[in-house]
């Protein structure tokens, strides 16, 4: 089922209500993001013979860790999440662990967009990004939800300067753990001034 939760506060009176809102005992945790379906070559050379291979891509990524980078507009938001570890599954190659920086975006009415690229002990460089339809990732902050099959996937490795670009298809996007934080009243945390400032907010 969609959500319809907006998936950020924007600008700053959005910023200042978010901060009255939002009580200070959430509890934060994991959450895996999957991307898997079948390797397509779209570009370059296919030297292991990874193309009609079943592929799956997972990133592990902690809501209580703050993101590298931040940019959000009234139109857009996105999130970096530096070292995050990743695991990558092909038939050809099998399971290879490694280290990620993830992308997360979102735009006002599109779609959301998972990106990731990363390095495997300095033979391979990997990256793969995967977008769904607005409504299914609702919020920039890592937060679990159903496998939904994705609009557009893509996987690309680079061996020894040899790289090799394939569409991902048949393909889903999950995210496994905790689900979006709550946002929960606080009014005990209210004093006349913050409810001066809230009136105010709501004028404009």
């Amino acid at each position: 089922m969609k959500a319809r939760i907006p998936f950020y506060f924007g600008g700053l009176a959005g910023k200042i209500l978010l901060a009255l809102l939002v009580s200070s005992s959430a509890i934060f945790a994991q959450v895996n993001y999957s991307l898997s379906g079948t390797l397509s070559l779209a570009s370059g050379e296919d030297p292991f013979e990874l193309n009609g291979n079943t592929f799956t891509i997972t990133a592990g990524l902690n809501q209580n860790a703050p993101p590298e980078a931040s940019t959000c507009t009234s139109a857009t938001c996105n999130y970096v999440y530096a070292n995050v570890p990743a695991t990558m599954y092909v038939e050809n190659l099998g399971t290879v662990p490694f280290t990620s920086t993830v992308t997360l975006a979102g735009a006002v009415g599109g779609p959301y967009t998972f990106s990731l690229e990363g390095e495997y002990e300095g033979l391979a460089q990997i990256t793969s990004t995967a977008s769904i339809p607005s409504g299914y990732m609702i919020s920039v902050v890592p937060s679990a939800f159903n496998s939904t099959q994705i609009t557009a996937g893509s996987f690309s490795i680079n061996i020894g300067g040899v790289v090799s670009g394939y569409d991902v298809l048949n393909s889903t996007l999950q995210a496994t753990g905790t689900p979006p934080p709550a946002i929960t009243p606080n009014p005990a945390a209210w004093t006349p001034r913050r409810m001066w400032v809230l009136r105010l907010l709501l004028r404009r």
